[in-house]
């Protein structure tokens, strides 16, 4: 059975980062989920693809060689979507567009909200996120 692109760009996104807990932070889910994807990798390519070292992940020298491909094969994957224009949900620029609407609580305030989505925009800069705030908000800087 061959591992899912997902599992792929996890192992990727571990190896690059070093840990899973790097990894888990760069896709929004627990370090648990990335860590039992990768090792469900492992059971379904019958290999180990990191030396059990302290806390930092090293590659198996067999391991190096699956981070290689499957680099390639995610850069590949990502080729076909600009190619598909991301499935339709693409922009004329070529950037994803996500409309967000969010109504800011008095628990929460506007100015915190704002600084969630700047920080969104700076870790997905492909992805251009239309928001608007009811109140509305300063727009931020990105």
């Amino acid at each position: 059975m061959s591992p899912s692109i997902e599992q792929l760009d996890r192992f990727v996104r571990s190896a690059r980062a070093g840990s899973y807990s790097a990894a888990a932070q760069e896709l929004y889910v627990s370090p648990q989920t990335v860590s039992k994807s990768v090792h469900d990798m492992e059971h379904k390519l019958n290999i180990v693809l990191f030396e059990p070292t302290g806390r930092r992940l090293r590659p198996t020298a067999r391991g190096a060689q699956v981070l290689h491909r499957a680099s390639e094969v995610l850069e590949g994957v990502d080729d076909i979507r600009r190619i598909c224009g991301d499935g339709g949900l693409s922009s004329a620029s070529g950037a994803s567009r996500l409309r967000v609407a969010v109504a800011s609580s008095p628990l929460r305030g506007s100015v915190m909200l704002e600084r969630d989505f700047c920080d969104f925009r700076r870790r997905c800069p492909r992805v251009a996120l239309d928001v608007s705030f009811f109140p509305a908000v300063r727009a931020c800087r990105s």
